[in-house]
């Protein structure tokens, strides 16, 4: 409100013309803003997030450390998600008259718990599944666990994201 209250007293003082097109764009600027903030709006990703309590074991996994990139592990937390199993399934689609292999299917399954912890009993394990195909060289084996490696990061990555994203909906 003092803002807008400046940019008035601005535009209305005298001394250097402001022309009345860039006042009036500018004042209805300050009132859409001001009125956005007044009605509680605010972008995406900006609210504050409680923090998680997490209990993964193996913290060496490259899962774990996507999962801490964006959250600090805390210990009096309402939240608790807890990495059960992470499991890598490579296999084999299709093959060429030579029977070599021309297609692999890569999945990643990780079960969890998610949710506020109670003495009633223990949290319901799900399960999530990403998968991915993708096509084999048969001239450059060395190629494939390139891509292969990439691929397995590029899941890691979105399993942890899913994983935040199924947090912040379960808070």
């Amino acid at each position: 409100m003092c803002l807008l209250a400046l940019c008035l007293l601005a535009a209305l003082t005298p001394g250097k013309p402001v022309p009345m097109l860039k006042s009036l764009k500018l004042i209805s600027f300050l009132l859409l803003s001001l009125s956005l903030s007044a009605c509680g709006f605010h972008l995406r990703g900006s609210q504050a997030f409680q923090p998680l309590e997490m209990r993964i074991d193996g913290e060496y996994s490259q899962l774990y450390r996507y999962l801490t990139e964006d959250l600090k592990p805390s210990a009096s937390a309402a939240l608790q998600l807890t990495i059960i199993d992470e499991k890598w399934i490579d296999r084999s689609l299709s093959y060429d008259t030579s029977n070599n292999v021309t297609e692999y299917e890569l999945v990643y399954r990780v079960q969890y718990t998610l949710g506020v912890a109670t003495p009633e009993g223990p949290l319901r394990k799900k399960t999530m599944e990403l998968m991915r195909v993708y096509q084999a060289d048969t001239a450059n084996p060395l190629a494939n666990r390139a891509e292969q490696r990439l691929l397995v990061d590029d899941m890691t990555r979105r399993a942890a994201k899913k994983l935040l994203a199924r947090a912040k909906a379960a808070k």
